[in-house]
């Protein structure tokens, strides 16, 4: 079959290398959408609107979006399905889970944001948290990051931040493939000495390193 590579060969280049450096993350529910579905799916409605693929006739289409991307024509229909049915609502279902999933944890009542943006077809989970005392922030910093884990497989990212009062004492970031490494029965045992290694780019102001502003705590 030909499959129009010239054709093709520069649609979405950017998205085809961020779905391929995305996690696979395994998923608690196998029917819940994934990142890297969803992902694909967005990248394949985008592909659609390009004018050299609308070239392409339609019963090449699929294969040759699918051989762009570096993935099985398979699997791109598996994606577009599930696309389909849940792409639209996963943002919104995603998010009210995460926030079930943290009213269940000790921070329960102190967290103060949770949102889920798409970026690209990348979706990133932000969640904000008021800490009580300085001692326990590994141990909310880890149950935030396995709510999200658990709850909103669609996300690639969690990007969180606590703040005291108006005062922003802590920062980062965590993969979600890294973040479903922590167990929530483990947290008070292994938070310090283990799961904290799983962040990134981390700015806590007690230990010297402060975030870089105070947005999000209302100062």
């Amino acid at each position: 079959m030909l499959l129009h590579r010239h054709a093709i060969r520069v649609i979405a280049v950017a998205a085809a290398v961020a779905f391929a450096a995305s996690s696979r993350p395994a998923l608690a529910d196998p029917g819940t959408l994934s990142a890297s579905q969803y992902k694909l799916y967005r990248d394949y409605e985008n592909a659609l609107t390009d004018p050299r693929v609308k070239k392409i006739r339609k019963r090449h289409r699929l294969a040759a979006i699918a051989h762009n991307f570096g993935v099985s024509r398979g699997e791109l229909k598996r994606a577009i399905k599930r696309g389909k049915k849940d792409a639209d609502q996963a943002i919104a279902a995603q998010t009210a889970a995460v926030k079930a999933a943290l009213e269940k944890t000790p921070i329960g009542k102190h967290v103060a944001s949770v949102q889920l943006v798409d970026q690209g077809g990348v979706v990133i989970a932000y969640v904000s948290w008021h800490l009580g005392k300085q001692k326990r922030l590994p141990f909310e910093a880890s149950y935030v990051a396995a709510a999200v884990a658990h709850a909103a497989p669609i996300t690639t990212m969690v990007a969180i931040w606590s703040c005291m009062g108006t005062t922003k004492v802590f920062t980062a970031k965590i993969r979600r493939s890294a973040a479903d490494l922590i167990r929530s029965s483990q947290i008070e045992d292994f938070a310090k000495t283990r799961y904290m290694k799983l962040f990134e780019d981390v700015h806590d102001a007690f230990k010297g390193q402060p975030p870089a502003d105070a947005a999000g705590c209302g100062g």
